[in-house]
């Protein structure tokens, strides 16, 4: 409760919309602790949806899922144009698996994907509610 009144919610969820990749572990490390007051504490939760954090963090969700893909599609074409064909290992008896998407993905994105979704989780759910909340855009996630 401290913590939440001394004002580090407000302060850690502008930190969602920043987009500069050498801030990524900075970003996920703000939506850690976001999530860790969320789960701890009720109020934060109710708090994050009210200064729009559930919002951010939905949008900021859709931009690296986007990032994801696009990259993801980037990375086939150039393995493709290189050597003529996907990448694939070999497993057991001759038949050959490409290798998953996960591992095109970078780490430190990877992380912050988890962190977004668990967020978003938490931010969605207010115990012994069981009406949606309106006004945020979590009816556009797919």
């Amino acid at each position: 409760a401290a913590l939440r009144e001394a004002g580090l919610i407000p302060t850690l969820i502008p930190l969602l919309k920043d987009l500069h990749l050498k801030h990524m572990h900075l970003v996920s490390s703000a939506v850690h602790i976001l999530e860790a007051f969320m789960d701890y504490s009720n109020p934060a939760g109710t708090l994050f949806r009210d200064l729009g954090g559930l919002d951010d963090a939905i949008d900021r969700l859709k931009l690296e899922v986007s990032h994801v893909e696009e990259g993801a599609v980037k990375q086939r074409e150039e393995l493709c144009f290189e050597k003529g064909k996907m990448l694939s290992v070999e497993v057991g008896d001759g038949q050959q698996m490409a290798i998953q998407s996960e591992a095109l993905i970078p780490f430190q994105q990877r992380l912050l994907l988890k962190a977004l979704l668990r967020a978003i989780a938490l931010g969605t759910y207010a115990p012994g509610n069981t009406v949606r909340f309106h006004g945020s855009e979590e009816s556009s996630l797919p």
